[in-house]
């Protein structure tokens, strides 16, 4: 069970994580164009956020799934 919930978890993740990066790419392109930049900063900054949210959606689907139980217990 526990590697079930572990899977799922990463699994929703993964989407989450690659749901943020989309969405950033695709305001930044919208907003700059073909020819804007960006601060080299700026990209820790988001590397860091899209971190963050796959951490944090991590975690919750881990609680989540945890808190509904299972047939065996």
């Amino acid at each position: 069970r526990d590697k079930a919930i572990r899977a799922r978890a990463a699994i929703l993740s993964y989407a989450a994580t690659g749901l943020a990066l989309v969405m950033i790419l695709g305001v930044l392109g919208l907003t700059l164009g073909q020819d804007g930049s960006i601060p080299v900063y700026l990209l820790t900054v988001i590397l860091l956020g899209v971190g963050v949210v796959a951490m944090f959606v991590y975690g919750t689907a881990i609680l989540i799934q945890y808190g509904h139980g299972g047939k065996d217990e």
